[in-house]
């Protein structure tokens, strides 16, 4: 009956043994998993930070165009208005009577 104490013993102190490996393992499964997902996490925020940054140069850009357009045709109005000064006047006071007849309807 001693040896088969001993036996049990033997198998129960085998079995701990197997579980703190197996514990280990989970435990070094789980650090792995959360390196891998930081890693992730970080190359999806530097993906999204990119993108912005993209963006945002673009509308920088777009701006510039916009603004230099802007004046350029103010640029070019002043310049008909120097040379054409008569037909300017004219012609505001036209659409001034045309909008002034609009709104009063």
């Amino acid at each position: 009956m001693a040896n088969g104490a001993n036996s049990m013993e033997r198998d129960f102190a085998q079995i701990q043994e197997e579980l703190m490996r197996l514990r280990a393992d989970v435990a070094s499964l789980t650090d792995s998993l959360k390196d891998v997902s930081a890693r992730q996490a970080q190359g999806m925020a530097d993906a999204m930070r990119h993108g912005l940054d993209g963006a945002a140069q673009r509308v920088k850009g777009a701006s510039k165009r916009l603004r230099s357009g802007a004046q350029e045709a103010a640029d070019q109005l002043q310049t008909n208005v120097e040379e054409h000064p008569i037909s300017s006047v004219l012609l505001a006071l036209g659409l001034g009577v045309v909008v002034g007849m609009l709104v009063r309807r």
